[in-house]
């Protein structure tokens, strides 16, 4: 993965996005010494949403099965708890930016 500086970015943004689309490597974007963006080619970019969406359908499929064994009362308490604690973390600040 190349690491750039988000400055020659600015300056370079037509030939180092051409670069990631011919050579398919990725490109780290950093600012005074931060991560700040990863750019990907479009084919790194769908492949990974074609392999994300294949990881659900199996999640989902998996979590049927095991669910078609637990009493509904179970299953919605259990999903009640689980938006709790998604709620409750978005509430968190994000790490990095304070």
């Amino acid at each position: 993965m190349q690491k750039r500086q988000l400055v020659e970015i600015k300056n370079n943004a037509g030939s180092l996005l051409r670069e990631v689309q011919s050579s398919g490597e990725d490109l780290l974007v950093e600012e005074n010494g931060e991560e700040i963006a990863v750019v990907v080619s479009m084919d790194r970019y769908r492949s990974t949403i074609q392999r994300s969406r294949e990881a659900i359908r199996r999640f989902a499929t998996e979590a049927r099965r095991r669910a078609e064994s637990v009493p509904d009362d179970q299953l919605e308490a259990d999903i009640a708890e689980a938006i709790r604690e998604v709620r409750a973390a978005g509430k968190e600040k994000p790490r990095g930016k304070q």
